[in-house]
C-alpha cells in the first residue's frame, strides 16, 4: 500500500484515530519490556504511543514511519538503509504483514544493526482491509513461514 494510502487512513479515517494507547505495541510493552536493552528504534512507529511508553519506562527511544503526523516521530522509509542513527533495541509491531517481501529484506537488515529485536505480527490470516476496501495485510503468511 502507498505511502499517501496510509497518511490519507492515518489522518481522514478511524483507523489513524484509535483510542490513546490502543496499539499493540503499547498493549503488549509488559511482555516485552524485560527484553528492552540500551536505545530503541520503533520502525513503523505510527501514532507515536508505543515510543512514548517506552519513554515512560525510562529509555531513550525514536521512531519511524511512512506518515506524518506531527507527533515527534521520524518520517521515512523503514525499509531502506537507515543511517545515522545508534539503537541497541530494535522494535517492530504490527509491521511486517505491512509490506512486501522485498521491502522486508530491507527492514530486516535496518533491524539487524541492534543487539535485540523485538517483533510482532498480526495473526490474521485474512486480508484486513481498510474503510474504503484498500488492503492492509499485503504480506499473509503462516507462523511457520
Amino acid at each position: 500500500m502507498s505511502q499517501q494510502a496510509y497518511q490519507h487512513l492515518y489522518t481522514k479515517t478511524r483507523y489513524g484515530k484509535a483510542s490513546k494507547n490502543a496499539c499493540p505495541g503499547f498493549r503488549y510493552l509488559p511482555q516485552y519490556e524485560d527484553w528492552l536493552i540500551g536505545s530503541m528504534f520503533d520502525f513503523g512507529s505510527g501514532s507515536g504511543d508505543t515510543v512514548a511508553a517506552i519513554r515512560k519506562a525510562g529509555f531513550e527511544a525514536i521512531g519511524m514511519d511512512q506518515v506524518d503526523l506531527d507527533n515527534g516521530m521520524l518520517v521515512g522509509d523503514i525499509t531502506a538503509p537507515l543511517e545515522g542513527h545508534e539503537f541497541r533495541t530494535a522494535v517492530c509491531i504490527d509491521v511486517f504483514e505491512h509490506i512486501l517481501d522485498e521491502g522486508l529484506e530491507g527492514l530486516i537488515a535496518n533491524m539487524k544493526k541492534a543487539e535485540r529485536q523485538v517483533i510482532g505480527v498480526s495473526s490474521e490470516l485474512s486480508k484486513n482491509t481498510g474503510p474504503g476496501g484498500e488492503v492492509l495485510h499485503i504480506n499473509i503468511k503462516t507462523l511457520p513461514e
